[in-house]
């Protein structure tokens, strides 16, 4: 049988009741806990790769597939402008 955790929506609420949504994973039985808000470090990435991070990692919850490939095709042009 599956969990509730599959079935429901579940958050944890702040103490300014803000709701920051829980994502089940149910392969380790754990769970992502997401910003209240979406995160968005897109205009960093230049500054990001130059201080020495070398990988990234875009999560997508509930955006759109336009969103989503839009997002990749900026992600992947900042990272040229820096490598190249």
């Amino acid at each position: 049988k599956r969990g509730r955790c599959l079935e429901e929506n579940f958050a944890l609420k702040d103490r300014k009741g803000m709701f920051y949504p829980l994502i089940p994973n149910i392969s380790d039985c754990s769970c992502t806990i997401l910003s209240y808000r979406p995160l968005n470090f897109l205009k960093s990435i230049t500054e990001l790769s130059a201080s020495g991070i070398k990988a990234f990692r875009v999560l997508v919850t509930d955006e759109s597939i336009d969103y989503i490939y839009g997002r990749i095709e900026f992600i992947i042009k900042k990272i040229n402008e820096f490598c190249i």
